[in-house]
């Protein structure tokens, strides 16, 4: 078989970015935006608050838009820094202390895990492409929108995504279909570009949905 790695010193990289070579490191890339709950509810330190939801400066966006660059490309790779990368990206336009301390997060999870090896055993050519697909309805607290998540595997993982929705969903039923046909879009290209190659795979699509799931047999 074979093992495909991103060369470590990306990671290196970001973590040197962020000022973190001699912080700690953390079990987990990032976490549902809780960013409303913060603005909302009374801080006990208001000082703390504030340099959470003021925007970075120049200089400070500058060094931002950088790091979210780097983990974006280490993310094509790297699917478990995938969902963290994408929130840290919604905000790069006009990030925030808090989105600050997301991009960090990220920085002391490669810190923690430098490492992510897709290995890619020799094996007889399966008869289906399998495609698992999944979505966190009205995940993003502010725009209420949805998150459509996805792998495609040939016996292993071949490719992965992570996207915000570009509609809002108004039901888990909703969000939940948007990603199935998302994950189909991805299985029809993938399937075809084998065939292109001599190989034709059947495509089977996954999902945890039962709602999602009736209105695709139904089509």
């Amino acid at each position: 078989g074979w093992h495909e790695e991103i060369d470590t010193r990306y990671g290196e990289t970001l973590v040197k970015q962020q000022g973190l070579e001699m912080g700690h490191s953390s079990k987990v890339p990032g976490f549902k935006s809780n960013a409303e709950t913060r603005i909302t509810q009374p801080s006990k330190n208001k000082h703390k608050q504030e340099e959470e939801t003021n925007k970075l400066n120049k200089h400070a966006h500058t060094a931002f838009r950088g790091g979210a660059g780097m983990a974006q490309y280490m993310q094509d790779r790297r699917g478990d820094i995938s969902f963290a990368t994408k929130e840290v990206l919604r905000k790069a336009s006009a990030p925030t202390g808090l989105d600050d301390q997301n991009l960090k997060r990220i920085a002391r999870y490669v810190k923690g895990v430098p490492r992510c090896v897709l290995d890619f055993p020799w094996a007889p050519m399966p008869e289906y492409l399998d495609v698992l697909v999944d979505s966190d309805w009205s995940g993003e607290s502010e725009t209420r929108k949805s998150t459509s998540g996805g792998a495609a595997c040939l016996g292993v993982e071949l490719k992965h995504w992570c996207a915000t929705q570009a509609t809002i969903s108004l039901s888990s039923a909703e969000a939940e279909n948007k990603a199935a046909v998302r994950g189909l879009i991805e299985g029809l290209y993938m399937t075809n570009l084998m065939r292109q190659q001599g190989v034709d795979l059947k495509l089977r699509i996954w999902s945890d949905s039962s709602a999602a799931i009736g209105q695709c047999a139904r089509l």
